[in-house]
């Protein structure tokens, strides 16, 4: 379409029973839309779970943002806003 592409799924009753076999401790079931090679389109659960090394190293490597993070704020003269409205 002129927008992009648009995907349109259809399930059976026993597809949504895999999909509710695969809900993480979180709720969540996580699909990937994926292109082949081919060109054609399909569709699988991502089950992908990270080792503990994995888990353990990528906790260490997060930086955590605070409030000292955040960008200064901004100043405006009220000269420059006024003269900028064009009414």
């Amino acid at each position: 379409t002129q927008y992009g592409p648009i995907f349109k799924l259809g399930m059976k009753t026993e597809d949504l029973d895999t999909l509710r076999q695969n809900i993480d401790d979180r709720g969540w079931v996580n699909v990937m839309f994926t292109e082949s090679k081919n060109g054609k389109w399909y569709c699988c659960i991502d089950d992908y779970k990270p080792s503990q090394q994995e888990q353990s190293q990528s906790q260490s490597e997060q930086r955590r943002y605070g409030p000292e993070d955040a960008p200064p704020p901004v100043e405006y003269r009220e000269e420059d806003v006024n003269n900028d409205m064009p009414f």
